[in-house]
């Protein structure tokens, strides 16, 4: 459908009951009336993460992607008093590749107190503004440093597959940082799809005699050595596989210029998770690659080593192909001290149970994976489920699992360990097209004690089509959701929880304008805010500060310029302008002073 909508705007309102015990807090949704929109241009969101706290004022904060138009992260924080703030984007400038932002993660890599919010961008190595971004919060009200970007190329260094550090394109569907080795160091742990082999890019002449080629698809676990924003730190490898290529490149003895060995059973990765199957205290790197429902482990045995047993694999589906579970997570429901490993499979809506019944994680056979929702257990395969999430949201001490069916519905479906239910979520006409829920993470975003479930929605179109007998109407879609924020309870209700966009600062226009000798400034805050009003002549430099660091209740306020400078001295006749500053945004306007 032709695309009619292009500047998009967030709201959070209520549209409908869920049955069977759930309540929809709010709902994000954009609508084509503010340019300045954080998700500008943009068809919803892949990935999302939430329950943060990062500049420590006691407000938890969501972090969502961007997918197309370059792709991004936008935050958001909940302001405590019934409402949701966009508080920062990140770099707009726009990638080559329009749909590679997919997933987004917070965390502290280089161990300095200070979290960071890590995502990747794009897909061709010749593209400057892809690769990966880290933004480390600076300590103040919702504030980052200068991004650390590593491109596809930078990247590829940091492997160096013998001696050559070629990555080819890359796209990164899912990625996960945890301390999977338990040296009190956080891993970055990312599925890298690219080509399924990549060239000695060194050899730039075709003479080398022993030249060879590594696969460009493989999982990676990184870490940081040093402080990532002081310029001495850096992230390095701490180890990679890959399903099509074990050992990575090294030369084979039947094949001096190629080794693809498939011994992992080939494809392309996709998602993983983290997990421990066998209940040994060893985590393990639970991979998946989309070709055939490929499946692995890797697991670590102590501080950066790892391990991958005897390489056994299970291709779920084989031959059937292009068949891919999204987003997995892991928990122990049935209490056995192992945990379960539930992945969905987008294609066949299939939700599936992985468990270790010989003791070894690494050892993965047909035995240990279950399809749950096949019609001996009472439910049917939902319609590409898309994204699974372990979490406690009816707040009864234990977990269950949680997935959102895809096309039409964008229903959520749980699995509590013994039976399935279904919360409608939405009443939309049929002819509403291809709304699902991408990802969904768990979090205590309203301190209220119990996890709220955060879903993140793509592929809401921005217009529907109305057919009558004697019309054809297109109109604008009411229902563009990008992020809800859903609880999981016994009793039905409805709260409105409105989204405060940048655009919802106000700052008048100076009246008298031009003035001599006073002019009055007003603005309006939405929440409590630290705010500063700033005047500056027209070569950008400050010539006083109105209010400088104060904080405001929410309201109305004007504020009286009399045209002197921070030392009190009267200011030469021309244009000034007057800057109101709230959190990560600024909103400016013009006056003139005439003696």
């Amino acid at each position: 459908m032709k695309r009619m909508l292009t500047v998009l705007v967030l709201l959070f309102m209520v549209s409908a009951l869920w049955a069977e015990s759930a309540q929809t807090v709010a709902y994000m949704e954009y609508d084509p009336t503010d340019s300045t929109a954080a998700w500008y241009g943009t068809s919803g969101s892949r990935g999302v993460t939430g329950g943060y706290d990062l500049d420590g004022d006691g407000k938890m904060e969501v972090y969502a992607v961007h997918y197309g138009q370059g792709g991004g992260v936008v935050g958001l924080e909940y302001t405590g008093d019934g409402a949701m703030e966009v508080i920062w984007h990140s770099d707009t400038t726009s990638t080559t590749y329009s749909t590679g932002t997919r997933m987004v993660q917070v965390a502290d890599l280089d161990g300095d107190g200070l979290k960071e919010v890590i995502f990747f961008r794009g897909y061709y190595t010749d593209d400057p503004n892809g690769g990966l971004y880290i933004y480390e919060a600076d300590g103040t009200d919702n504030g980052f440093k200068d991004p650390v970007h590593y491109t596809l190329n930078g990247l590829g260094q940091i492997f160096n597959f013998n001696g050559v550090g070629a990555m080819g394109a890359t796209r990164v569907e899912y990625f996960l940082v945890d301390d999977v080795d338990g040296d009190d160091t956080e891993e970055l742990l990312v599925p890298f799809n690219g080509p399924s082999m990549v060239f000695d890019y060194g050899d730039t002449t075709e003479t080398d005699t022993v030249a060879y080629r590594h696969s460009g698809d493989f999982f990676a676990i990184m870490s940081a050595t040093g402080d990532l924003q002081g310029g001495f730190g850096t992230l390095v490898s701490e180890y990679v596989v890959s399903a099509r290529d074990v050992d990575m490149g090294t030369v084979g003895p039947d094949d001096p210029l190629f080794d693809l060995d498939n011994r992992l059973g080939g494809g392309s990765p996709n998602t993983l998770t983290v997990s421990d199957l066998d209940g040994d205290g060893n985590k393990e790197m639970f991979c998946h690659v989309w070709n055939y429902f490929n499946n692995f482990v890797v697991e670590a045995t102590g501080p950066d080593a790892y391990t991958l047993g005897d390489t056994t694999n299970v291709n779920v589906t084989y031959p059937d192909d292009h068949v891919c579970l999204m987003h997995p997570d892991a928990a122990d429901l049935d209490g056995d001290g192992k945990d379960e490993v539930y992945v969905s499979n987008y294609y066949s809506g299939h939700l599936w149970k992985v468990e270790d019944l010989d003791g070894e994680a690494t050892t993965l056979t047909m035995d240990e994976f279950t399809i749950l929702n096949d019609t001996t257990a009472g439910a049917d395969p939902v319609s590409a489920i898309f994204g699974v999430a372990a979490a406690d949201a009816n707040g009864d001490g234990t977990k269950e699992i949680y997935v959102g069916s895809s096309y039409n519905t964008g229903d959520l479906i749980r699995w509590d360990g013994s039976e399935f239910t279904v919360f409608k979520t939405d009443t939309i006409d049929a002819s509403f097209p291809e709304m699902f829920i991408a990802k969904m993470w768990p979090a205590d975003i309203d301190g209220d004690g119990k996890e709220e479930l955060i879903t993140a929605h793509q592929g809401v179109p921005d217009s529907i089509v109305i057919e009558t007998e004697t019309d054809t109407t297109t109109i604008a879609n009411p229902h563009n959701w990008i992020i809800r924020v859903v609880e999981v309870g016994d009793v039905v209700s409805v709260k409105d929880l409105p989204v405060i966009t940048p655009n919802d600062y106000k700052l008048a226009a100076a009246y008298p304008n031009p003035f001599n000798p006073t002019t009055v400034i007003e603005f309006t805050l939405p929440v409590n805010k630290e705010i500063s009003l700033i005047v500056y002549n027209e070569l950008g430099q400050e010539v006083t500060r109105l209010i400088d660091g104060k904080t405001y209740q929410k309201g109305s306020y004007s504020v009286t310029w009399n045209g002197t400078n921070a030392l009190g001295k009267e200011v030469a006749s021309g244009v000034y302008f007057y800057s109101l500053k709230y959190g990560n945004f600024t909103k400016t306007r013009k006056v003139t002073y005439l003696k």
